[in-house]
Parts: structure tokens; sequence; C-alpha cells
């Protein structure tokens, strides 16, 4: 592989760092926004975390920027440099009232042995005792359980905010608040782990049981990008009817919906870590003929124009973003 091949593939802000940072949890997420745009937005400080075993979701990261250009034309909420994103089409409130409730307060979490049924007994007890929490829920996963009070659009939903600080200020006896590190969290549970026949990250358990990291090859991504134009639905629709396409012409391929993100990609086969060696920079020959196969990313259903490399000839024309490994989410 020559250097021109490799540099598409690895970004030059990134390829010489090491495989398990190029490719840790999903590139392709802020693919678009780090190939242009460096890595800014991607080092960006995250929210401090809870007190130590009291997380068990994480945070969706917002997808932001400006705009990119795509078959010659601006597409909302990917970042350009210097150029102003488009207005969003629909407002807050449309997006809001099409999205189904995926997000709650976190009122208390469990992660040892049993935690299913720990977590309905202090449901009960939380009801029984705070009446403001009436209605509260749980979630599981098989990482543990969460308590959760309210059903949200988002972190950024005002009646979220509003519940948030309500249940913070509880206080029998005004001085200690027994929820006063309460936070927002998207409220999964198992069946959210598993939205799709064609599930990327079932697939990996399932053809490479206890191996990690597992690889895939991602050959297209949709988005909303933060311009309201897409709900979440609508997102994962596209990316499964492009992954029935793809199985019909009998490509493996696997999807996997980010529900933080809004964000669904589709990828083509699972692998173990001979798909790339770091040493050689070389990629399995499997991988090779993937690169073949998919040599331009597909987003939103068109192909993604990146600028051309700092230090290139004047004038040199965008090129399509090439398809890109990555890491199996976990």
């Amino acid at each position: 592989m020559n250097d021109s091949t490799r540099n598409q593939r690895f970004p030059k802000t990134i390829r010489h760092l090491p495989l398990w940072l190029v490719q840790r949890g999903i590139f392709s997420a802020v693919a678009a926004c780090m190939i242009v745009t460096g890595w800014a937005q991607a080092q960006a400080p995250k929210p401090s975390p809870p007190p130590a075993g009291q997380e068990l979701m994480e945070p969706g990261d917002e997808v932001d920027g400006n705009a990119i250009e795509q078959r010659g034309r601006t597409v909302p909420g990917v970042g350009i440099p210097g150029r102003a994103a488009k207005p969003a089409k629909a407002s807050e409130a449309a997006r809001a009232a099409a999205e189904p409730a995926r997000w709650g307060v976190v009122l208390v979490t469990f992660a040892d042995d049993g935690h299913q049924q720990m977590a309905k007994a202090a449901c009960e007890r939380m009801t029984e005792t705070y009446p403001a929490l009436k209605g509260c829920y749980v979630r599981s996963t098989d990482r543990g359980s969460v308590v959760f009070f309210g059903q949200f659009n988002g972190p950024k939903d005002d009646d979220a905010r509003t519940a948030l600080e309500m249940v913070k200020s509880i206080s029998p006896d005004g001085r200690v608040r027994p929820f006063g590190r309460a936070y927002l969290s998207r409220a999964t549970s198992s069946s959210d782990q598993s939205r799709s026949a064609h599930d990327l990250r079932a697939a990996a358990r399932r053809k490479l049981p206890g191996v990690a990291p597992v690889f895939t090859f991602q050959v297209a991504m949709w988005s909303d990008f933060d311009s309201k134009t897409l709900t979440q639905d609508e997102i994962e629709q596209r990316a499964e009817d492009h992954c029935r396409s793809l199985r019909g012409r009998g490509v493996e391929a696997y999807v996997h919906h980010d529900l933080d993100k809004h964000m669904s990609i589709v990828t083509v086969g699972v692998f173990d870590s001979t798909a790339y060696d770091p040493r050689s920079t070389l990629f399995s020959p499997a991988v090779e003929k993937l690169f073949k196969q998919f040599p331009v990313m597909q987003v939103n259903g068109e192909q993604l124009l990146v600028p051309p490399p700092k230090g290139a000839a004047p004038g040199t024309p965008p090129a399509p973003q090439t398809c890109v490994l990555i890491e199996v989410p976990k």
C-alpha cells in the first residue's frame, strides 16, 4: 500500500497514532468532523462522571460543526472551517414530537448479582417514600439496572432539566438531599441493544465470542448532523434499507444504531486483530478486497467530499472519503 492510499484511509492527524486510539469507539461517528477539523472536537472536555460505581450509561456526544460539500451542495451539520451551516428545516418542537422519549433522570444504579430484583425493590420503596417520584421505573442491561424518573426527548429538553432540578432538591429533613447527584441519561434496556435483525454488535459476539478487539469495515452512515431534519426512526430506516440492499447482493452487511448521536452506520464483515498490522500498516487480504469493492464512503446516501490535505497544490479539488476499518462499538 503506497503512502497516498494509506493517507486516505488514515488521515494525517491520526495515522501515526496507535491503532487502538485511531479506532477507539465509533471512528465513523466523528470521521467527517475529524478529517476536516482535526482533533479539536474529539479532544473536547467531557462532563465529569458520577461517583464510582454509579455510571452505567455513557452520555451521548453531540455531533457538531458547520457544513460539508456533498456532490456540489452543502449538507447541514458537518464542519468545514469558515462556512456557516444552513438553518435547520425542522423546528425543535417538531423534532421532539417525532422522537420517542428515551431519556430519564437517574436515581440509583445497581451492578451486582441480582441487580434487576434490587432495582425493582428500590423503585417501589422510592415511590412509597417520595410521592414526587411516583412513576419511576427500571431499565436493565447485561451490565446492570437503573432506576429512572421521567421520560424525555433528550438532555436539552426543558422538562428534563426541570425534573432533574426537582429530583436534586428533594430533602425530607431540609438538610440531606438523597438524590443530589442525580443526572440525565438515556434509558437504555436490553431490548434497545439489538434493534436490528442484522445488528453489528450481536454479530460480532456471535461470530467471534470472547475476542477483543473486533473490527468491521464501514461503508455508509446516516445522520442528521444536528440539523434537526431527520428523526432517529428515519435515520435507522434508511440504514436498514441500505443494509438489506447489500445483503440482497450477497454482501455480509450489518447495521449499528447510535441513539445518542442520532446516527446509524452500515458495515461489512467482522474481523479479529489480524485485519490490520500496525507495524507494517498493511491490511489483511480480506480487508484490502473490501477497499476495492467499496472505494467510497456513502453519507446519507451520497458521497462525502473532504478538502485536500494541508500542503496540497493550489486548486486541488476535494476528494471522496474512502471507507474505513473501525472497531466494533462495545
